[in-house]
């Protein structure tokens, strides 16, 4: 897409050179320009990419408060059965006890894998944030030279 840009800032001019050929040549604009067009692409392409991986990062926050409110709520039907029943028998209490232990290790099991995953690819959107800088510039750097 960077050199997509480019080629969208440049325009094409015909002329004859000194055999009487006639020639194509792209004409560049100044290096600001194409340095200010190079950046905006570069962020254009990393905020389609940020946006694709967010899902991750809500995943991995409220993954955890779900498995919270599963805990809640199985303990609070644990009381709710030695309440009808009065007895604090294990066969009363249990099944609310595993319910409320199962959500909170399903919401663990959800959240810690979309966390190291979205810090994983939030590394990669910043190393390809710096090559997409560096080949930027050296894109730059070339044009430069050739223009001197």
């Amino acid at each position: 897409r960077l050199v997509s840009a480019l080629v969208s800032e440049s325009r094409v001019e015909q002329y004859q050179d000194n055999q009487g050929f006639t020639r194509t040549r792209r004409i560049l604009p100044p290096i600001d320009a194409l340095r200010e067009r190079l950046d905006a692409e570069a962020e254009a392409i990393l905020a389609s990419e940020e946006s694709r991986i967010d899902f991750l990062a809500t995943t991995a926050t409220v993954a955890p408060f779900l498995g919270l409110l599963g805990t809640v709520l199985g303990i609070t039907q644990s009381f709710w059965e030695i309440g009808k029943q009065s007895s604090t028998n294990i066969a009363v209490v249990a099944p609310g006890l595993a319910e409320a232990l199962l959500t909170t290790i399903v919401g663990l099991i959800v959240a810690i894998p979309a966390a190291i995953g979205y810090n994983w690819l939030r590394g990669y959107l910043r190393d390809m944030a710096t090559e997409l800088h560096h080949f930027s510039r050296h894109i730059l750097a070339k044009i430069s030279a050739q223009k001197s």
